[in-house]
């Protein structure tokens, strides 16, 4: 039978950087709604949104953008067992990202692109 998993992203770019799409990776499912090309600064994306389908994996994968500051990624992960893992990492230590999820089958996340004042 089919699995109901998926993740609906929302990405959060709080910096004065433009980012373009760079990669949209799936190992795990099938795009419902593709990531936007292009997050201009201070823009908040649409939701988009991956799901597993029929497949018996769950759904995971990786949004990875390019920058001024290099790229940024953007990483999930909706297994059919165990817990939903969800990280974003970007290659210069002045920019951070945080992120806020649901847990379970259908679960959302958005990711927080900021500058980190501290480094």
């Amino acid at each position: 039978m089919g699995d109901t998993r998926s993740v609906t992203i929302t990405i959060v770019n709080s910096t004065e950087l433009t980012l373009t799409l760079s990669q949209d990776k799936l190992n795990n499912g099938n795009w419902v709604t593709s990531p936007p090309g292009t997050i201009n600064p201070g823009e908040t994306t649409p939701p988009f949104e991956a799901t597993a389908g029929f497949q018996e994996n769950g759904v995971d994968g990786s949004v990875v953008y390019g920058s001024q500051i290099g790229l940024i990624t953007f990483s999930f992960d909706n297994p059919n067992s165990g817990l939903n893992t969800f990280s974003g990492k970007t290659e210069n230590p002045n920019y951070n990202i945080s992120h806020s999820t649901g847990a379970g089958e259908v679960a959302d996340v958005t990711y927080i692109l900021e500058s980190d004042p501290t480094s």
